[in-house]
C-alpha cells in the first residue's frame, strides 16, 4: 500500500500508477469545497481529511470509491455527512468498515443517516454535541460492532436505541446530563453479544439498574464510574457469567449486598474506589470470588476498622499483591471509624482474633457458608445441578415456620444437616431434627445426611443430636483447600446415592437407652 500526505499539491500529480493507497490531507481548508470527483480516479482504502475546517462534505467527493476507512476528525461538521440520497455513493457506503468523526459539532443522529452502510463495523463520534439517541437509530448498521459516543451531550437514550445483535462495544462515558429514566430492561435486549460497556457521569432515575445488564452472557468488561447509585441491588449483575473486569468507581455505594457478585465466576479484576463502603466481609465475596480475584481496588473508602473488618484484613494479609494502591502506603486505605482509629492506615491496623472471633461472628460465617459457598457449589458448579430448598429463599412469606419445615422435609429427596453450635442451640433446628427422624420412621427411608461445620460444645450436645452423630457417618468441614475438594466430592456422592432402610441403621435397644439417658 502506498501512503501520501498532501498539503498544497494537486491530486492530479499523483499519477496514473498511484492506484491503491492511504491518502492523508491534513490542514487543507480548500479540500472541503474542491473535492467533488477529485478522488474518483483513485482506488483508496483509507482517506484522512482531518483538521480541514470542513463544515460540509460533498457527496460527490466519494463517487465510486471503495473506501475501507474514512477519518473526518477535527473539523466543524454540524451534521452527519449527507450521503444516503446519492446513488453515486452507494458503492462507498457498502464498502466502508470504519468511520471516525471525532471532534466535530454534530448534534443529531437518525436512522436515515446510516442507510446503505451495510459493512460499517466501527463508528466513532467522540467529542461532538450529540444530544439524543432515538429508538432504532442504528438499525441500518447490519454489521456494527463498535459505537463510541464519549464526550458528547447526550441527555436521553431511548430504550430501543441499541438493538443491534452484532454490537460488541459501546462507550457512553462522559455525557454528564445523561439520565436513564426507564428501568433499562430493553436497552440491550437485542444486543446480547455485547462484550464491553463504558458508562460514566450518568444517572439512573430508578436508582438501581436492576434489569440493565441482565442476560448479557457475553459481557467481559463493564465500567460504571461516577454513576449516582447508593446500592447495586441484589440482581443488578445477575447472569454475567463471563464478566472478567468490573469498575464500580465513585458510585456513592454504601454497601455490597451479599448477592451483588453472586455467579460472577469469571471475575478477576474488581475496582470499587471512592465509594462509601465501610465494611468488607466474607459475604461481600460469594462463592470463589475471593480466590479468583487477581486485582482488587478498594481505595478511598471510609473503612470501619472494628471487628467487622476482621475477615477483610485477614484476606489482605494473604493477598497484598492483589490489592491495588495498597503497597505504597498512600492515604488511600485509611480508617474513618471508630474515632480512636481515625486516619490509621490499614497496614497499621491489628485486629485481635481473641476479641473479634465470637459466637455471633461464627454464626454469620456459617450462614455465609450456606449462602455463598454451598448453594453455588450445588446449583452452579455441579452438572446436573442439585435443587436446594433453603429458608428465606424457598419458603413463602406469611406461613408458619413449622408448616414450612414439614412441607420441605416431605418434598425433599435428601435432608442435609449442617451442624454448628448455633444450630444445636436453636429450638427450630431441634424441631427440624425431630421431624426428619419422624419422616425416616414413617417412610423407612434413612435420607438424613450429616456434616459437622465446627466443634460442638458439650452443653449443646442434645441426646437426639448425640445419637445421630454416634450412629451416622458424617462429614467434617475444613478450611484446607484439598480437604474442601474431598468434602464436596464425598457429599455429592452421598446426595446422589439411594437412601437406606431404617431397619438396617436402627441402633440396639441398649445403645439407644444409654445415649438418651
Amino acid at each position: 500500500m502506498m501512503r501520501f500526505t498532501l498539503r498544497a499539491q494537486s491530486l492530479k500529480s499523483l499519477g496514473e500508477n498511484a492506484k491503491s493507497f492511504e491518502l492523508n490531507l491534513p490542514n487543507n481548508p480548500l479540500i472541503c469545497n474542491s473535492a467533488d470527483g477529485s478522488f474518483s480516479d483513485l482506488i483508496l482504502h483509507r482517506l484522512l481529511l482531518m483538521s480541514c475546517e470542513c463544515t460540509k462534505i460533498s457527496a460527490k467527493a466519494f463517487t465510486n470509491l471503495t473506501l475501507k476507512s474514512l477519518h473526518l476528525n477535527q473539523n466543524k461538521l454540524p451534521h452527519f455527512p449527507d450521503l444516503t440520497d446519492h446513488e453515486e455513493t452507494l458503492t462507498f457506503r457498502q464498502s466502508l468498515f470504519v468511520m471516525k468523526l471525532i471532534n466535530n459539532v454534530i448534534s443529531n443522529l437518525s436512522k436515515a443517516n446510516f442507510q446503505g452502510f451495510d459493512s460499517l463495523e466501527q463508528l466513532n463520534i467522540e467529542y461532538n454535541q450529540i444530544r439524543h439517541l432515538p429508538d432504532d437509530c442504528f438499525e441500518n448498521l447490519k454489521s456494527i460492532k463498535s459505537l463510541n459516543f464519549n464526550k458528547n451531550h447526550i441527555h436521553a437514550v431511548q430504550e430501543f436505541a441499541l438493538n443491534n445483535p452484532t454490537l460488541r462495544y459501546i462507550n457512553l462515558q462522559n455525557n454528564p446530563p445523561l439520565v436513564f429514566s426507564f428501568r433499562g430492561k430493553d436497552l440491550f435486549r437485542h444486543a446480547t453479544g455485547i462484550e464491553t460497556i463504558y458508562l460514566a457521569d450518568c444517572r439512573f432515575e430508578q436508582d438501581t439498574p436492576k434489569y440493565l445488564f441482565q442476560n448479557l452472557t457475553s459481557l467481559k468488561w463493564l465500567k460504571l464510574e461516577s454513576v449516582k447509585l447508593s446500592s447495586f441491588g441484589r440482581y443488578g449483575l445477575r447472569g454475567l457469567a463471563n464478566l472478567s473486569t468490573l469498575h464500580l468507581d465513585s458510585l456513592l455505594l454504601t454497601e455490597l449486598h451479599d448477592e451483588t457478585f453472586a455467579g460472577l465466576d469469571s471475575l478477576t479484576e474488581l475496582y470499587i474506589t471512592a465509594n462509601r463502603i465501610r465494611i468488607v466481609n466474607t459475604s461481600s465475596f460469594p462463592g470463589r470470588l475471593s480466590q479468583n480475584i487477581k486485582k482488587l481496588d478498594f481505595s478511598d473508602n471510609p473503612f470501619d476498622c472494628s471487628c467487622e473488618l476482621f475477615w477483610f484484613m485477614n484476606w489482605v494479609t494473604d493477598n497484598k499483591h492483589k490489592l491495588m494502591q495498597y503497597g505504597d502506603r498512600t492515604d488511600r486505605y485509611k480508617c474513618s471509624s471508630p474515632e480512636s482509629m481515625k486516619n490509621v492506615h490499614l497496614s497499621d491496623l491489628h485486629l485481635s482474633p481473641e476479641e473479634c472471633i465470637s459466637r455471633p461472628l461464627n454464626v454469620a460465617v456459617w450462614v455465609n457458608l450456606v449462602k455463598n459457598v454451598l448453594l453455588p457449589e450445588f446449583e452452579v458448579h455441579t452438572q446436573p445441578p442439585f435443587k436446594v430448598c433453603m429458608y428465606g429463599r424457598n419458603w413463602l412469606a406469611d406461613r408458619n415456620i413449622d408448616e414450612c419445615i414439614v412441607e420441605s422435609l416431605t418434598q425433599s429427596r435428601k435432608t442435609l444437616m449442617l451442624v454448628t453450635n448455633a444450630f444445636a442451640e436453636s429450638q427450630w433446628c431441634q424441631f427440624e431434627i425431630a421431624m426428619a427422624q419422624l419422616r425416616i420412621i414413617e417412610n423407612d427411608n434413612d435420607n438424613l445426611l450429616l456434616a459437622v461445620v465446627e466443634d460442638i460444645d458439650y452443653v449443646n450436645m442434645t441426646p437426639r443430636l448425640r445419637l445421630i452423630m454416634k450412629r451416622k457417618v458424617y462429614l467434617r468441614w475444613t478450611e484446607d483447600e484439598v480437604g474442601k475438594g474431598l468434602f464436596w466430592e464425598r457429599l455429592k456422592q452421598m446426595l446422589r446415592a439411594e437412601s437406606g432402610s431404617l431397619v438396617e441403621t436402627m441402633p440396639p435397644r441398649e445403645e439407644l437407652r444409654s445415649v438418651l439417658s
